[in-house]
């Protein structure tokens, strides 16, 4: 019955409103910084799928896309709908940068309410890592804060680590994790490993 519908994103994840023909989109730009190789990804789906919501029973449609970056190729090629030239353009950038599917990125995150305690961990576990990795070959980032660098009152830092094996990075990992722990001695700071993370946040 209401003439205006607003909405966060979850408005775009497939609901049926025959009635809208009008879409709004504003700020279109904002999933680009999360810091995420998957921003550009993210956002051509968004636009697409927020675009979608218009038009969809008998009568047509009209999208508006506010951004401040209107240059950007997901914005582009979602307010255009070309799937093929975000898909051909983005895959390159993939191969050349080395993300997923042409490697696989590891996100180790240490969490702790002492931030001092954190930093110290966190980079002793970098040094165990890049010692080890003298013949492993992998790419390894950080040790950095993370993009939400605290949650509910917990500091957080990251490694980011990049190879082509799953399984010689996962063994590369677990053996730094396990040399780590054996001579670490807090226990108030927590490691969580995840692989292709959806998101580095």
């Amino acid at each position: 019955k209401a003439d205006i519908l607003i909405g966060t994103q979850m408005v775009t994840k497939g609901h049926e409103f025959k009635n809208a023909t009008v879409v709004g989109i504003i700020a279109a730009e904002l999933s680009l910084n999360t810091g995420d190789y998957k921003g550009t990804e993210n956002t051509f789906q968004l636009i697409t799928q927020a675009a979608g919501r218009a038009g969809r029973d008998k009568l047509p449609g009209k999208v508006f896309v506010q951004t401040y970056s209107p240059d950007n190729l997901s914005i582009v090629s979602a307010a255009n709908q070309n799937y093929k030239e975000f898909f051909e353009k983005e895959i390159k950038i993939r191969e050349m940068l080395q993300y997923p599917p042409f490697s696989n990125i590891v996100s180790i995150v240490m969490t702790s309410k002492n931030e001092e305690k954190l930093i110290t961990n966190i980079k002793y576990l970098a040094s165990i890592i890049n010692y080890y990795n003298k013949k492993a070959n992998l790419t390894i980032l950080g040790p950095a804060p993370s993009i939400i660098d605290k949650i509910n009152n917990e500091y957080r830092w990251s490694i980011i680590i990049k190879g082509k094996e799953e399984s010689k990075i996962n063994k590369f990992i677990n053996y730094c994790i396990d040399k780590y722990k054996e001579t670490a001695k807090s226990s108030d700071v927590y490691i969580q490993i995840t692989l292709n993370p959806d998101s580095f946040v």
